[in-house]
């Protein structure tokens, strides 16, 4: 009797989606973000090819781990179903949390017959070997300039509270106080200096 042999899946629609997300850094204003990352995608990916697009995915400040964001499970099970040929993300840090988590889909939507591609980089291809070195060298950048971050507004932060001023909520007993700097104070303070000072109406 013949071996059973596994069957391939069917080749996918050709056919675009597009992958959008929003962190923790993207906080204050998540649809700016999604639409800068939307507008780099049909830009520099989409305006490319004449393949149809299927449909957007987004996730809005999800969790760290993969399966607690909703949309990136439905696009995975759509890629899966064969309904698209093509998955594009403005960066690879926005289609995975890490390295090894993107990566890892990246290689299981391949066997699929599922390309994802990168808005600044649209010419990589992550399943080619060279290529694949900088898809994980941009999430060790973006761990970097992350890192960087926190550090510059850790040290002015501190920087603030040497200099007498005082960031956050006043404690009991006080009012935050602040006032616009002039042109010439803008480098050394912000466009606002803030201060603490006793409350005078529980002063009294």
């Amino acid at each position: 009797m013949p071996r059973n042999r596994r069957s391939k899946p069917a080749p996918p629609m050709p056919g675009w989606a597009s992958y959008l997300r929003t962190s923790d850094k993207d906080a204050q204003n998540p649809k700016l973000s999604q639409e800068r990352q939307r507008s780099a995608i049909e830009r520099n990916l989409f305006g490319r090819s004449d393949l149809p697009i299927y449909e957007t995915y987004v996730d809005n400040l999800s969790g760290r781990s993969a399966d607690k964001r909703n949309d990136y499970q439905r696009m995975l099970d759509d890629a899966r179903a064969g309904k698209f040929s093509f998955v594009g993300a403005e960066n690879a840090e926005r289609f995975g949390r890490n390295d090894a988590e993107a990566l890892s889909i990246i290689d299981e939507l391949h066997a699929f017959g599922v390309s994802v591609r990168f808005a600044d980089y649209p010419d990589l291809d992550p399943i080619d070997p060279d290529d694949r070195i900088l898809v994980s060298l941009s999430f060790t950048l973006a761990r970097r300039e992350s890192i960087k971050i926190g550090q510059r507004c850790r040290g002015g932060m501190y920087a603030k509270l040497r200099g007498g001023g005082f960031i956050g909520k006043a404690p009991d007993g006080y009012v935050n106080r602040e006032e616009k700097t002039t042109q010439f104070e803008v480098l050394n303070y912000g466009k606002y200096r803030r201060w603490i000072e006793r409350d005078p109406e529980q002063s009294l």
